[in-house]
């Protein structure tokens, strides 16, 4: 399939880059993952704020030079999500920081919405959908920056009151402002629970990736067809991460391009530059957001997976995704 028309994407740099020059993007990453209540009161445990926006200026410089137009940041409410940090990196470096917006609940939601809101101790309209509406269309808290893609999670505990009411507020977001969604997923339960709500709330589903399909199929093809058969996009997008050995992800993927669903897969990482409650010692030499470029490229390569193939899935699935945008509201 080929991408739609050009649409201008939001970056943190508070400008725009034409879709058709994103290149090589990355769709699930972090720059920083913090819980900022904790670091505001426990300063040491951010440490030295300099350094954390060096090292990320660093990260980002190496990625670019491993060929990384643009990585997606999918943090938001719940991973101490900080525009201006954030900002202060997009300033320095070349390759394009598209931002998100939405919540990141795995059970419960952040106690602002967790009592108020519909069915909870204070009865209230939905204030998740006004204030993410408001990041996408005007800029995340003054600063400007507005977001380019919408974010939200479910876990371990299923369909809980939280995460149901996130799931609801990012699809009716969605469909006011056209922008794609994007979701973390911990078991496979999870991805099709998504995949339900967005239905109920009237989302076409081909403009929503179910992320962490990789880690999360454990290598069962069945549970990522289903996926994909619903229209969705599948995020291979916990390469490097020790959740499940990347040789494991690696011969799913190919099996899948096989099949002939290059078209409907978008890779990444899920790495953060800094994330404070991860000891270094964790971060090994996978641990990096150049691990697919240097490291599954060549790999997917040798398994017959073809120059073509590898630009449909780095390329232009990611934009094909964004330029959904430009079909507006519905």
């Amino acid at each position: 399939m080929q991408p739609s028309a050009t649409v201008e994407v939001p970056t943190a740099r508070g400008d725009t880059v034409p879709s058709s020059e994103l290149g090589f993007t990355l769709m699930h990453e972090h720059i920083f993952l913090c819980d900022t209540e904790v670091n505001k009161n426990w300063p040491e445990t951010l440490g030295d704020e300099e350094r954390r926006v060096s090292q990320a200026i660093d990260d980002l410089k190496t990625l670019g030079k491993a060929g990384v137009q643009t990585i997606t940041d999918v943090s938001v409410i719940g991973h101490g999500r900080d525009i201006e940090r954030v900002a202060r990196v997009a300033a320095e470096v070349d390759t394009n920081i598209l931002v998100a917006t939405g919540v990141y609940a795995l059970a419960d939601l952040p106690s602002y919405f967790r009592l108020f809101g519909p069915g909870a101790l204070i009865e209230g309209p939905e204030a998740m959908t006004e204030f993410f509406v408001r990041d996408i269309e005007e800029g995340i808290g003054g600063t400007g920056v507005r977001a380019a893609i919408l974010k939200v999670a479910a876990a371990h505990a299923g369909l809980t009151v939280g995460v149901e009411r996130g799931l609801r507020a990012v699809a009716r977001a969605h469909r006011r402002t056209g922008v794609p969604i994007t979701t973390h997923t911990s078991i496979k339960q999870n991805g099709i629970d998504q995949q339900r709500i967005f239905e109920e709330e009237g989302v076409d589903l081909s403009r929503v990736i179910i992320g962490h399909c990789d880690t999360v199929s454990g290598g069962d093809l069945a549970y990522v067809e289903e996926i994909l058969s619903h229209g969705s996009f599948a995020g291979f997008d916990t390469f490097g991460l020790p959740l499940l050995a990347d040789d494991i992800k690696v011969d799913l993927l190919v099996e899948l391009v096989k099949r002939g669903h290059a078209d409907k897969i978008v890779v990444s990482h899920d790495h953060s530059s800094f994330a404070d409650y991860i000891p270094p010692q964790f971060m090994n030499d996978s641990y990096r957001k150049t691990f697919f470029s240097e490291v599954v490229i060549p790999d997917l390569a040798a398994r017959g997976v073809t120059k073509e193939e590898i630009y449909l899935m780095t390329v232009l699935n990611p934009r094909r995704i964004f330029e959904t945008t430009g079909q507006g509201s519905y």
